[in-house]
C-alpha cells in the first residue's frame, strides 16, 4: 500500500478517484502526502491535499486496499490514475473511521486564525481495524 500511495503524490486528474455525482469542474488536484502506517490490527492512511473530489479520500482508501490485499500490484494505482475511469479503480471504502482532521488556509487568505487547526499541516486520516 505504501508503494502503491507513493503514484498518487503530486499534482494529477483524480477523475478514477470521484464520485459519479461530483460536480467539481475541474478533477485536477495535488496530493501533497499519502502515508500508510500500521499498528497492530490498525492501518492509518493520512492523506494531505490542496482540495478533494467528492469520495475522493474513500476512493484513494478502497484503491490502495485492494492492493494491500495483493489483488493489484502497486504500479496497478498509477494505471487507474492515468485511465481516469472510475470503472477501473477500487471499491469506495465506507465513511465509517474516516476522520477530518482540519482544514488549514495560507495566510492570503485571510481566513481568521481560529478557524485553522494549530497542526503543521492538516492530513484527512482514515483509521480502520480488520
Amino acid at each position: 500500500m505504501r508503494e502503491a500511495a507513493t503514484f498518487l503524490l503530486g499534482e494529477h486528474d483524480f477523475s478514477a478517484f470521484r464520485a459519479s455525482s461530483c460536480q467539481a469542474p475541474n478533477p485536477i488536484r495535488t496530493v501533497h502526502a499519502l502515508n500508510v502506517t500500521s499498528d497492530g490490527p490498525w492501518l492509518r492512511i493520512e492523506i494531505t491535499a490542496n482540495a478533494f473530489l467528492q469520495n475522493m479520500v474513500r476512493i484513494v482508501v478502497g484503491t490502495l486496499l485492494r492492493g494491500g490485499r495483493g489483488e493489484a500490484d502497486p504500479s496497478w494505482v498509477a494505471q487507474v490514475l492515468r485511465a481516469a475511469d472510475r470503472r477501473h479503480r477500487g471499491k469506495t471504502a465506507p465513511p465509517q473511521g474516516l476522520y477530518f482532521a482540519g482544514v488549514r488556509y495560507e495566510a492570503r487568505f485571510g481566513v481568521p486564525s481560529e478557524a485553522t487547526s494549530s497542526a503543521p499541516w492538516s492530513p484527512t486520516s482514515i483509521i480502520m481495524s480488520p
